[in-house]
């Protein structure tokens, strides 16, 4: 299998996974330092049920931000209106 790159979020941030014999090979590197570990079939699937996971919380955490947002903006807009009236 040949490594596939993952990028990060910040400067120079990236993960490599790929095989290594009949494990998985990850490789993390970031600005200052490295590392790397194999894991077997069974931990890999653990990774990847761990990651799912994840990306299922981030997607509902941008979404509670996004209608939190557009509530206040709303609120604000109510809140200015109202007092709009007062001063005429």
């Amino acid at each position: 299998m040949d490594s596939v790159e993952i990028k990060g979020e910040d400067f120079q941030q990236r993960i490599f996974v790929g095989t290594s014999g009949d494990n998985v090979h990850i490789s993390a590197m970031v600005v200052g330092g490295s590392t790397y570990m194999s894991i077997n079939v069974q931990e890999a699937k653990k990774m990847i049920k761990a990651l799912e996971q994840a990306i299922q919380q981030a997607l509902e955490d941008s979404y509670d931000w996004a209608y939190e947002a557009k509530e206040e903006a709303r609120i604000d807009a109510l809140f200015d209106a109202r007092y709009a009236e007062e001063d005429e």
